[in-house]
């Protein structure tokens, strides 16, 4: 059996499994001058019933059975019965891109499919029920940037299950990554200021761009100014970085392709060579200087290479009826061995470029850790997917070294109670793997808040949070509010899920209150405000700006406006009252002290202009007006307790009622 009937039959036994599953939906290519091959067989089967024709990009799908569902040069879709797609003509791509169009299925939807265009960046959608069961393009040449390359690949998100769509800018050195969730794409990218400039010059486009199978690693060759890259990409953020920058001067790089254990990369050079680089060791030095020339390509134009299932290389051979094959691409040169003329076209042709697939679709590791998370929460469901049947699969969730919490089966619900690094171990017999969880910091403006003696408050947003947008439209991930109002931001968080808050802000301003003193009684400043007077610390019943005072202590008030902003003024102390306990001669209180329920009475009183009793905490309890020409005056109605009686503010009487 050769080596790829094993893979193919390893694929049929594991069928359930995802990774057996995926790389099913490159089965079936169609490219160039009406060229197809079936991968389920080999030699692959060559096909001959294919409608377009492909300069040089372009795309092919099948569904995870193999069975071939649709294909497009980037201008227009044929169906599996090669009739062109209903609606499906009008992509705004480019037949003569390096990389046209790439297909990808909406996560956790097995009739929705997105068709990505290079020029412009768009999307089309295809429902694949649609048409009788044909397909048809439902929605057609949705923007997302307006000013790109002819570059396009994709690889999964590190959960497994979404998708990470990438491009490079024009005339910058700006990569764009955007997430394909099971809600859709989500056209907020995230931009990658990074690496040298793709310039603005018509071939500067060209070229490949390709992530590696783990998703770790990304190549783009710069046609036109004869040098490829090398990054690292992080599939949970979709971050390229660190950035090395091999120079193949004076040709042309154009096809880039990863060996299969992602040590290799092989690269096309126009009317030059098929290269090989090792690229095991990330630095500068080691890749430059591990370049092997594999096979002069003679007077060949520029052609692509694209892996197939079974692990090989193929090469392009541009208006040839053959194409070339690298046998073992995981083996330095010369093992790798360069087969220029493999398989036969019959009466079809190759042109430049061979379709373009989601790399992940070729990583097949034994074991590996798929995750799905909540957009309102923390909560993480964890699985095991694996090459072969699972034995004791153990989970150990660690934060710092620390162990937070352990785990048997298939699966691993945990919900995380902070941000930050976690690491998840999946460890099943000898297999182990392990993937970085971050949780993010939250959207959050915090509580509605009342702002005191204060003129400006400034939000600011987490690092984490893009493509933002407040109330205004401003996109900045600090704001300042300068007047009272609601305010509403809205972005994407990291999992791809649109967030937002919303907060009431109220400016307001009470000055520190004065106290100043007449006779026995305290005043402080006038205004729309709430009063609370302390005696001592002790608060007091009177709620105006004035205040009786019977008794020395340490006095103060607090004033609070209609928002709630508060001021306390300074300790007032009294010592001395102005009027001491002095009774009036001719009056005659009895009795005192009295038993509660027993009148008062005041005997002698003649022409009196005021009569009032206080608590002792300064509260009135009674008030009498001008009084003339009486012998007395009974009080009812006080309650146990201490009181002072004041006539005409001059005399004072302590009433004690039991």
């Amino acid at each position: 059996m050769n080596r790829f009937i094993l893979v193919l039959a390893l694929g049929l036994f594991l069928f359930s499994n995802t990774f057996a599953q995926d790389w099913k939906r490159t089965q079936n290519w169609y490219f160039g001058d009406s060229a197809g091959l079936s991968f389920a067989t080999d030699p692959p089967t060559v096909l001959t019933d294919g409608q377009m024709y492909a300069l040089e990009g372009c795309a092919t799908i099948s569904d995870t059975a193999g069975n071939l569902l649709f294909y497009t040069n980037g201008m227009t879709v044929w169906n599996k019965n090669h009739e062109i797609m209903d609606n499906g003509t009008g992509l705004t791509s480019n037949q003569s891109y390096t990389q046209a169009a790439l297909i990808v299925p909406q996560p956790g939807n097995d009739s929705i499919f997105f068709i990505f265009t290079t020029g412009y960046l768009r999307y089309s959608i295809v429902n694949i029920l649609r048409g009788d069961g044909l397909g048809e393009v439902v929605e057609k040449n949705s923007d997302l940037i307006l000013s790109g390359t002819e570059k396009l690949a994709a690889t999964f998100h590190s959960n497994g299950h979404d998708v990470w769509i990438s491009t490079h800018g024009k005339d910058n050195n700006q990569f764009f990554s955007f997430l394909l969730t099971k809600n859709g794409i989500v056209s907020c990218p995230i931009v990658s200021q990074i690496g040298s400039v793709m310039s603005s010059q018509a071939s500067a486009g060209a070229g490949e761009m390709e992530f590696s199978y783990s998703g770790n690693v990304a190549a783009v060759s710069f046609f036109g100014s004869k040098f490829f890259e090398l990054y690292t990409f992080d599939n949970v953020t979709g971050e390229f970085g660190n950035p090395i920058k091999v120079n193949v001067s004076p040709s042309y790089p154009y096809g880039i392709c990863f060996s299969l254990n992602e040590k290799f990369i092989y690269l096309s050079e126009r009317n030059r060579f098929l290269v090989q680089y090792n690229i095991s060791n990330f630095q500068f030095d080691s890749i430059n200087n591990s370049r092997v020339e594999i096979s002069a390509l003679g007077n060949a134009d520029i052609q692509g290479l694209q892996i197939i299932p079974s692990g090989e290389i193929l090469v392009t051979n541009p208006g040839l009826d053959s194409i070339g094959i690298i046998l073992f691409p995981n083996e330095s040169a010369p093992q790798c061995q360069y087969i220029p003329s493999y398989v036969s076209l019959g009466m079809k042709k190759g042109t430049h470029n061979f379709p373009n697939f989601i790399s992940s679709y070729y990583y097949q590791p034994k074991l590996d850790i798929h995750y799905t998370t909540n957009c309102k929460n923390d909560s993480v469901a964890f699985f095991a997917k694996s090459s072969q049947s699972l034995a004791s699969p153990a989970w150990s969730i660690y934060q710092n070294s620390n162990l937070l919490s352990t785990g048997s089966g298939q699966a691993l619900n945990y919900f995380f109670e902070d941000t930050g690094n976690y690491l998840v171990r999946l460890i099943d017999n000898t297999d182990t793997v392990e993937k970085s969880i971050f949780i993010e910091p939250h959207l959050t403006l915090g509580n509605d808040t009342v702002l005191c003696n204060e003129n400006n408050f400034t939000f600011h947003i987490p690092n984490n949070i893009r493509c933002l947008q407040w109330q205004d439209g401003s996109d900045t991930a600090t704001y300042s509010v300068t007047k009272n109002g609601v305010y509403y931001i809205s972005g994407y968080n990291n999992k791809g899920c649109k967030v937002s808050d919303t907060i009431s802000v109220k400016f307001g301003g009470v000055q520190q209150p004065t106290i100043s003193r007449s006779g026995d009684s305290l005043f402080t400043d006038t205004g729309s405000y709430e009063y609370t007077w302390y005696l001592n610390g002790t608060k007091l019943s009177t709620n105006t700006n004035a205040l009786r005072i019977n008794e020395p202590g340490n006095y103060s008030v607090e004033v609070s406006d209609s928002i709630g902003c508060k001021s306390i003024s300074s300790i007032f102390p009294v010592t001395t009252l102005s009027v001491s306990n002095k009774e009036a001669e001719s009056v005659h209180v009895f009795p005192n002290p009295l038993i509660e329920g027993q009148n008062l009475t005041l005997e002698g009183i003649i022409n009196t202009n005021q009569i009032q009793i206080y608590t002792t905490l300064g509260t009135q309890v009674h008030s009498y007006g001008v009084i003339t020409q009486s012998d007395s005056v009974i009080i009812s109605g006080l309650q146990k307790g201490v009181y002072i009686l004041v006539i005409n503010e001059t005399a004072r009487y302590k009433i004690l009622v039991q």
